[in-house]
């Protein structure tokens, strides 16, 4: 199995085009499922055509209700129906963005320490991705 693992920071991250405010963590783990398969003169390894995508956000809030809901309506659409997470991560030579598609939640992790912003751990099981970059300046 061949694994694709990176972290972003201060990235925009979008739930089916709703901007998702304060993610102080994003990370994707590509799964492109290779499997090692025995042949007549050994061993080749084969690319399933269903990758995966896990997408593990780790979201900051202040308890401002209407946004706040708006995100949790969101999620609880994308547990039934499936969903888009798209993350852009602006550099200075570029942005890169990356689309999760199909994505349910697989969990949720609150948390709240005293003197601390409630954070909320959430991930998210895809059934496809696409990567790409984009020059700044440039239309996607």
């Amino acid at each position: 199995m061949v694994r694709k693992r990176e972290v972003l920071y201060n990235t925009q991250v979008l739930f089916d085009k709703l901007p998702i405010g304060w993610v102080s963590e994003i990370s994707y783990e590509f799964d492109y499922e290779n499997q090692q398969k025995t042949t007549h003169s050994g061993r080749m390894t084969m690319n399933s055509p269903y990758p995966g995508v896990e997408v593990n956000v780790t979201k900051l809030t202040k308890c401002e209700v209407t946004d706040e809901n708006k995100w949790l309506d969101v999620v609880d659409k994308m547990a039934n129906e499936g969903g888009t997470i798209t993350m852009i991560s602006k550099q200075p030579k570029g942005t890169v963005v990356i689309n999760a598609y199909g994505c349910r939640p697989d969990s949720e992790e609150w948390s709240n320490e005293a003197a601390e912003f409630m954070e909320i751990e959430g991930s998210y099981q895809g059934e496809d991705f696409d990567r790409y970059f984009i020059k700044n300046g440039a239309s996607a």
